[in-house]
């Protein structure tokens, strides 16, 4: 009996799931192959003026502002609130999409589904690409995506402070090193 439940309970993964990894930099990669295929059948006389690339800044600071920040449990709430909801995504579709069908203001709307799909892969890559780490948790017994907050590395799941285990030769990788603390 003993032996069919050590077969039956699964053991901790040993490595880190490269899969989670490549499936984040394919997300982001396709992401922006969509921001370039719209930027690519976009004439060029709208593409060159200055309302497009204008409002191209802005839909992508807006789409960035508006994707805000995850939740650390007991450490920081995800961005709520009216100004995050997908009523004001929904209306600023809406308006930057009809805004196309004004002769003077089109190059606003023809911007709108490129910078979105532009600043959705660069908020994607920068969180959990390049600021998220995937890391052993302790307390969750599994590999987690770990984000920053505040020079700390925390587990997205459990809010778990992250600490570096022992020196040794698997630690040594650039990955998986601290992040630099701000000096005060």
């Amino acid at each position: 009996m003993e032996r069919a439940n050590a077969e039956s309970t699964p053991e901790p993964e040993k490595h880190k799931p490269v899969s989670w990894i490549a499936g984040l930099w394919l997300i982001v990669l396709s992401l922006f192959l969509i921001a370039a295929y719209a930027l690519s059948i976009t004439p060029l006389l709208v593409l060159y003026d200055w309302r497009f690339l204008t409002s191209f800044v802005g839909w992508s600071g807006f789409l960035w502002w508006w994707l805000g920040s995850d939740s650390i449990p007991g450490r920081r709430k995800a961005t709520k609130g009216f100004r995050h909801s997908w009523l004001v995504l929904g209306l600023s579709l809406l308006i930057g999409g009809g805004l196309g069908y004004v002769s003077g203001l089109a190059p606003i709307g023809y911007s709108i589904f490129a910078a979105f799909s532009a600043a959705s892969g660069a908020k994607i890559g920068w969180v959990y690409g390049l600021r998220g780490r995937i890391r052993y948790c302790t307390r969750c017994g599994a590999y987690r995506w770990h984000v920053r907050l505040g020079g700390n590395v925390y587990c997205n799941r459990c809010g778990h402070q992250w600490a570096r285990p022992v020196e040794g030769p698997q630690t040594t990788r650039l990955r998986d090193k601290p992040w630099k603390q701000k000096d005060s």
